[in-house]
């Protein structure tokens, strides 16, 4: 089979949902230095070879795996922005949208980078302990900054688990679809999976998959995004509209 050289980390299908009118075209903001641009879907949120590696002397690539993927999902979104409603899909559906919100969260270059970081900042924590590492110890191990394609291994072992892991945490939230126009759109960005928590922070945090209050929000198209929550807020209708009734 042959693999996709440019890789999305956000699906095309998603992206073109966005679009501005034109075959494939879609307004971007560049945040780092605020251009804004025209340009066509296969162009952005995706990096060459994104997702091959190498692993035990032979070439991998977990794009096949993803696009298959992707072909499941996007029948099912088209089905929910065609009828404007949730009531559309079943369980099967609702568990298929829930394995592909888990690898979405996963697969993204900000959740790669935010694994690149992370024995940098244990370092740091150890050096504000002042705790000496170990030369061969776990935690020297640890500590130790990845190559390129070790980050690429072990992001890739996140994706493949997520399912298993992240699946159920969104499967079991109270879906809606929120509704907006396009003078006022949801946009969609390169990290797409928003979590937002209206509660008190606590000190390890509160943007957690399974923390009380979440609040995950996937813009499907500029005027529909699904909400999942844990529970029907207190600015919501209180489980009065026909969306709120429906517990998938």
């Amino acid at each position: 089979m042959t693999v996709a050289k440019i890789q999305h980390y956000v699906p095309q299908f998603l992206l073109r949902n966005f679009g501005n009118g034109k075959k494939d075209q879609v307004w971007v903001f560049d945040k780092m230095t605020g251009r804004t641009f025209s340009t066509n879907a296969k162009n952005i949120a995706s990096e060459n070879r994104f997702y091959d590696f190498e692993l035990g002397g032979n070439s991998v690539s977990l794009e096949p795996m993803l696009s298959r993927l992707e072909s499941s999902t996007t029948p099912i979104i088209k089905a929910i922005l065609k009828a404007d409603s949730l009531k559309v899909i079943g369980a099967e559906e609702k568990s298929m949208l829930a394995v592909f919100f888990s690898v979405q969260f996963t697969r993204t270059k900000t959740f790669r980078e935010q694994w690149n970081d992370f024995p940098g900042i244990l370092r740091e924590h150890f050096e504000a302990r002042g705790e000496q590492v170990a030369s061969g110890s776990q935690a020297a191990e640890l500590i130790r900054d990845l190559t390129e394609n070790e980050s690429k291994v072990e992001s890739a072992q996140f994706m493949v688990e997520a399912p298993q892991h992240f699946a159920p945490h969104f499967a079991t939230k109270l879906w809606l679809l929120a509704a907006t126009t396009r003078t006022h759109p949801f946009v969609l960005s390169d990290n797409p999976l928003t979590l937002q928590n209206m509660t008190d922070m606590s000190p390890r945090g509160n943007l957690g998959l399974s923390v009380p209050g979440i609040e995950i929000y996937f813009p499907l198209s500029p005027v529909r995004a699904l909400a999942m929550w844990v529970s029907v807020p207190r600015r919501c209708c209180q489980g009065r509209c026909s969306e709120c009734a429906m517990p998938l």
